[in-house]
């Protein structure tokens, strides 16, 4: 399902898809904007050249234990949650740019972000933020986007039953009885809306 989305924006640091508010796996989002992260993508020193060199190395120190590992930037958790926090940030500042108030729903939904390779210089940085602007104005914009991700999203809804599964199978409550308690939020509260689907 995921490789049969549209690609939203694609660079050297990030792939982003959206799956929007009246798709069914957005039934299963916690809150009105939210995102998910895949850290799979990236090569291993963050060069496939400098990669290919550290494997071909064959010099004094080559029985070292280093050398028989898959050194990679996001082994680290430190190195995970930085980039995410930049990639959060990104994508908050985008949409208070340029989504206003009274019209969230275009941007409401998944933001699925696959990472790649790991930023580095100011450079890098100042491209995730410009095309993550660009990415929100095609997702709240782009009028062909909208249509083409709608017609789409008609047969993945079709497909798997408008979520039916979904609602049947999720856990509603974190415990038994959590609903009668004052104050009680839903865990899943988009879970019902199955009437916003296609």
């Amino acid at each position: 399902m995921f490789k049969k989305m549209p690609m939203v924006k694609q660079n050297a640091f990030f792939k982003l898809k959206f799956f929007p508010y009246y798709h069914h796996l957005s039934l299963v989002r916690k809150s009105n904007i939210a995102y998910t992260f895949s850290n799979g993508g990236g090569s291993p020193l963050n060069d496939s050249e400098l990669y290919k060199a550290f494997k071909a190395y064959k010099g004094p120190y080559a029985r070292n234990a280093y050398f028989r590992t898959t050194p990679h930037p996001k082994d680290k958790a430190v190195a995970r949650a930085k980039f995410r926090k930049l990639i959060k940030r990104s994508l908050f500042e985008a949409l208070h740019a340029i989504v206003p108030n009274e019209a969230p729903f275009t941007v409401s939904g998944i933001w699925f972000f696959k990472f790649d390779a790991s930023p580095r210089t100011e450079d890098d940085y100042a491209m995730i933020k410009r095309d993550m602007h660009s990415a929100v104005k095609k997702v709240h914009k782009d009028r062909e986007f909208q249509q083409k991700l709608g017609q789409l999203l008609q047969k993945h809804n079709k497909d798997f039953n408008y979520g039916e599964i979904l609602v049947k199978d999720a856990t509603l409550e974190n415990n038994p009885g959590a609903n009668r308690v004052p104050g009680y939020y839903p865990k899943l509260p988009f879970i019902k809306n199955t009437a916003l689907l296609l």
